[in-house]
């Protein structure tokens, strides 16, 4: 089976960083992804979204409110018994995969990177055929 989700949106909180009883780092957050409605007005869903081990460390040091990324992630059904005590449940994205995409001074574009090449060889290694 496959189960991967894509999404481009915001933090919409900060990420909060706990230890499981068996020792494993988890942060979780929630997250912002622009939509639209019926009538085409702007809307923003929101998802629950977690990370584990030394990207949920790297996420709780780099990441805050506001800010633009880009998260490949999977679907976790999650079962709980409520303060009620009913069944429930709630679905989770797991962060594979995450890219800083700016912040919130910069909200428009992802930051630019500049990369310098050397000046390109002209010669090619091996004979193209062209010669008589």
């Amino acid at each position: 089976m496959f189960n991967q989700c894509t999404f481009m949106g915001r933090m919409a909180t900060d990420p909060k960083i706990h230890t499981t009883t068996t020792g494993k780092t988890v942060c979780s957050f929630r997250f912002a992804v622009q939509g639209y409605s019926k009538n085409e007005e702007k809307k923003a869903d929101f998802f629950s979204m977690e990370a584990w081990g030394a990207q949920a460390t790297l996420i709780h040091e780099h990441l805050k409110k506001g800010e633009r990324v880009l998260i490949c992630c999977r679907a976790k059904q999650k079962s709980f018994v409520s303060k009620d005590q009913e069944n429930r449940s709630t679905t989770v994205f797991v962060v594979r995969e995450i890219v800083f995409a700016g912040d919130r001074k910069n909200v428009d574009f992802a930051p630019q990177v500049q990369i310098d090449f050397e000046e390109e060889d002209t010669e090619l290694p091996f004979d193209i055929g062209d010669e008589e």
